[in-house]
């Protein structure tokens, strides 16, 4: 698996690392599936808990926010994202020098495979993650300016990553 480097303030070191796994998931009209929580758009995933590979992670997530079991998920690309600051929810303080291995999945289903957030985490409830569903241009264009919401920013860093190599690598 290919591995990409998103470093924009040359860090050095980091205070956490946490490893994770997302997946761009398409339906047969070409949309994505996004989780949408507290207006922030993310790909359905998260974080490995011990044991897990990272198919695993995604497997147990896709089931989690999609109700969708045993997708055939293709590893596409892990990214490093080294992020100098790194906002927690429902904590004003922020992380300092934070770094978020993500290894991206890519698979295609029915929409009819959807069943919805299933078993979502407390926080996810808390928050009022619902699942939504939008093209490629849709993504880029909603997360465009999110700067008003102190969360947007590295989700959106690592949102335009995963689609930006996805439309010059994979895209036909």
């Amino acid at each position: 698996m290919e591995t990409i480097v998103v470093n924009p303030n040359h860090l050095s070191t980091c205070n956490q690392t946490l490893q994770k796994a997302r997946c761009l998931v398409f339906d047969e009209e070409d949309k994505i599936y996004l989780c949408v929580m507290n207006d922030n758009y993310m790909l359905p995933g998260g974080t490995h808990e011990p044991g897990e590979d990272p198919f695993d992670t995604v497997q147990r997530e896709l089931y989690e926010e999609m109700g969708l079991s045993s997708v055939e998920a293709t590893p596409l690309v892990e990214v490093h994202y080294y992020h100098k600051k790194f906002p927690q929810y429902g904590n004003p303080s922020h992380l300092e020098k934070r770094l978020n291995i993500v290894y991206y999945f890519i698979a295609h289903i029915s929409s009819q495979q959807v069943v919805g957030p299933s078993h979502l985490t407390k926080m996810e409830q808390d928050n009022h993650m619902v699942l939504e569903k939008y093209s490629i241009e849709q993504i880029l264009s909603k997360i465009k300016d999110r700067s008003n919401n102190p969360y947007s920013h590295p989700l959106n860093v690592e949102l335009k990553t995963i689609l930006n190599y996805y439309l010059k690598h994979l895209k036909q």
